[in-house]
């Protein structure tokens, strides 16, 4: 995953041609972290690039304006008016160029508060990705246990699924694929600052743990997580993090069990296997319900959240949006222009912040 290029030819030391030309000889998959205020920046070239190599080259969805914390808020209701605005420029995005795009979001600065988890939840994303584990508003982290699970749920039932910086020795990815995690590597443009050797040496030793890893866009990669226990005599048990899920076929099994952490008690939470809905029982914050499965081409599990929240798109006020496009102009002139200079890096040593 690398964090904020728009759709254009070139971002910083990001060149995007390169990137494709990775994406086929190495058969790796890619998704830009992409800011939805430069829904509006693309290149006709890029997007036929993305286009073409579409789940290995892919978009997710990185904050709205990429503002310090913007998904920090206390309030749920701020944070469902940000996240309005942000799908909205996605769908533009999506309209304009034809791409589509992954319902999963990445936290600017990799902050988040539990209330904007909610928000999250009530929404059309499957899931988060991120660095960070931590609500920025309560200063609370996740108990042991869910370390070890495929994705964080503890908040709103929401799934947070941990991404690596690019930096961390491989082992640690090693020790994600042992506990069944998804492997998922964050960087920035900087990466590629010395050309593209890293990046190819960082994929042939992630491909070196696992002869069986599979490369592919994130949204599909949430889809397909989940956490299976055979009990004898009871059949499978699914447990579910996202909302959507493709349960792979299963040899022999026609049915199973199925739960997902729902802890948002005012909600109201429905179920469905492969379009036919199905009855759930509620218990501690879990919600568990059964179904038949497929053995071709597997079963769609899905779990709508009721009352679903109206919200109408805000129109941020003009200074604001000054202060956003401030704020992205100089990111961009920062990125392409002043990283690369030597004077800049060696002399007045202003490193670039990886939160940024």
């Amino acid at each position: 995953m690398i964090d904020d290029p728009d759709l254009r030819a070139c971002y910083g030391f990001l060149n995007m041609k390169t990137l494709a030309r990775c994406v086929d000889e190495l058969g790796c998959a890619v998704s830009i972290g992409f800011i939805p205020w430069n829904y509006k920046r693309t290149s006709p070239a890029v997007v036929e690039l993305f286009r073409a190599r579409w789940p290995s080259l892919s978009l997710c969805v990185h904050g709205c304006d990429h503002m310090r914390d913007e998904f920090s808020a206390a309030k749920v209701s701020t944070s469902r008016q940000l996240l309005a605005l942000s799908l909205e420029r996605m769908r533009r995005l999506s309209q304009v160029t034809g791409l589509a795009w992954d319902k999963v979001m990445v936290f600017p600065r990799g902050e988040f508060s539990g209330s904007a988890m909610q928000a999250l939840r009530e929404s059309t994303l499957v899931a988060g990705v991120n660095t960070e584990l931590i609500d920025t508003q309560t200063g609370r982290g996740v108990q042991v246990e869910e370390l070890l699970q495929p994705a964080i749920t503890a908040y709103s039932g929401f799934p947070l699924f941990l991404r690596r910086p690019a930096s961390q020795p491989v082992a640690k990815f090693a020790l994600d694929l042992l506990l069944g995690k998804p492997c998922l590597v964050g960087m920035h443009h900087d990466y590629f600052r010395g050309g593209d050797d890293k990046f190819i040496a960082l994929v042939k030793s992630l491909n070196a743990l696992d002869s069986t890893l599979t490369w592919t866009n994130l949204e599909s990669i949430v889809a397909q997580t989940c956490s299976i226990r055979l009990t004898p005599g009871l059949g499978p048990e699914v447990r579910l993090f996202s909302s959507c899920t493709r349960l792979a076929p299963q040899k022999s099994l026609t049915e199973a069990r199925f739960s997902k952490r729902e802890p948002l008690v005012a909600k109201t939470f429905n179920a469905s296997v492969d379009g036919r809905e199905t009855d759930c029982t509620r218990q501690d914050g879990t919600i568990s319900f059964a179904g038949q499965l497929n053995q071709a081409p597997g079963t769609l599990i899905y779990i709508k959240i009721l009352p679903v929240e109206e919200v109408a798109v805000p129109s941020p006020s003009l200074p604001y949006r000054i202060k956003v496009a401030a704020r992205r102009r100089l990111s961009r002139i920062r990125d392409n222009h002043f990283s690369k200079a030597v004077w800049a890096r060696h002399f007045l040593r202003v490193p670039r912040s990886p939160k940024v």
